[in-house]
């Protein structure tokens, strides 16, 4: 039986690539995603930055590469030489449970004893399992934020208009046709 240390300043970072979830947690390789998560680097600049051997970032870059979470190319500038660069999806880190303030019971029964609000039922679903996860020690932060991102794109093609009066409009519109408020714009001048 193996037996696991509880995570205290252990820093793991979770990947996903086309084969799976992989949990990074040497701090070599930690440092290494940190550094390409900024943008590509060669080699070189990567054995600099992390002030590991080169033989050691050698074998982390190439493990990395084998299991997808990270790739290659030919440095345009020198073909001996490659640029590295992540390949996989950011999902988050683990760190150990959390105290999150807030008892979700409380946050629970005000929606029972609500006027039962739709909305308000995603958002108190959508609140527990956040917290549930902040709560053991899961950080999905960057899969929100990804997923933010993917619907103001999805919804900016819907509303969009080269003229700033139609865009408020539209914008206007969306929001009172899926009963998320009213929106009234007040000046379109920033100055």
């Amino acid at each position: 039986m193996v037996k696991r240390e509880p995570l205290k300043d252990m820093q793991i970072e979770l990947f996903a690539t086309s084969e799976g979830i992989y949990a990074i947690n040497s701090p070599v390789r930690v440092k290494i995603l940190s550094m390409l998560r900024k943008g590509e680097l060669s080699f070189d600049q990567l054995v600099s930055l992390s002030e590991k051997a080169k033989s050691t970032v050698s074998v982390h870059l190439r493990r990395m590469v084998n299991e997808g979470i990270i790739g290659s190319k030919t440095d345009p500038q020198d073909a001996r030489k490659k640029i590295f660069f992540i390949k996989s999806e950011y999902l988050g880190k683990l760190s150990g449970k959390k105290d999150v303030t807030g008892n979700i019971e409380e946050f629970v029964s005000s929606y029972v004893d609500s006027e039962g609000d739709p909305y308000e039922f995603f958002r108190l679903i959508f609140h527990t399992i956040r917290v549930s996860l902040i709560r053991q020690g899961i950080d999905i932060d960057p899969i929100l934020y990804e997923a933010g991102v993917k619907v103001g794109e999805t919804l900016y093609n819907k509303v969009k208009d080269p003229d700033i009066n139609k865009l408020a409009e539209n914008i206007a519109m969306f929001w009172e046709t899926h009963n998320l408020g009213h929106v009234e714009v007040k000046q379109l001048d920033p100055s």
